[in-house]
């Protein structure tokens, strides 16, 4: 049975590549390649339980144990995405994505939490790669503000945007654990 990770809460920087091209006067497609790092400490009670003999009644008793995950992971991101004007700055979008994992520094660890007097060090349970999916897919929508800069010509213009994104498939080879994503950007868009 697989762990049931708790929920985390974390920050990730990323830069990459943002370019748009209009198809309809209030209608842009977008592509977005990005890289960004994702960082997570999670913490599970493990769902198997095990049997130790007490050392002072010689007692069998059960020992419940806990995994502790630390979550390193550098992804090279795609987005396909519609941007449709709601006035000549603001706009709605949605897409989807792709994730590639393209660099992993994680490690899962396995420790007891019961019976107190029962301790033993942080075992490793799995190594530094591995632990992360490959890849994954996910759908992202939200608003965007955008200013032209002037001196490109209307090629050139500033951006922020907030956008939800929705994991379809785990960050965790061997475990269910779906991200959900709040997340601004900032930057420079180049539109065709």
């Amino acid at each position: 049975t697989p762990a049931k990770f708790d929920d985390d809460i974390s920050t990730a920087i990323g830069f990459g590549i943002y370019v748009s091209k209009k198809i309809k006067p209030k209608t842009k497609i977008a592509m977005k390649l990005f890289l960004d790092n994702t960082k997570a400490y999670l913490n599970s009670t493990f769902p198997e339980i095990s049997e130790i003999r007490n050392p002072d009644t010689g007692e069998i008793e059960y020992i419940s144990e806990a995994i502790k995950l630390d979550m390193k992971a550098m992804f090279l991101n795609y987005n396909a995405e519609i941007e449709y004007y709601l006035d000549r700055r603001i706009y709605v979008k949605a897409g989807l994505g792709l994730a590639m994992n393209i660099s992993e520094n994680s490690k899962m660890y396995r420790y007891m939490i019961d019976p107190s007097y029962y301790y033993n060090d942080d075992i490793i349970i799995e190594g530094t790669t591995g632990i992360v999916n490959s890849y994954r897919f996910y759908g992202l929508a939200g608003i965007g503000f955008s200013q032209t800069l002037p001196v490109m010509n209307e090629y050139l213009s500033i951006f922020s945007e907030i956008l939800y994104t929705h994991n379809f498939q785990s960050y965790l080879k061997n475990d269910d654990w779906k991200i959900r994503l709040l997340t601004l950007n900032v930057g420079l868009k180049y539109s065709l």
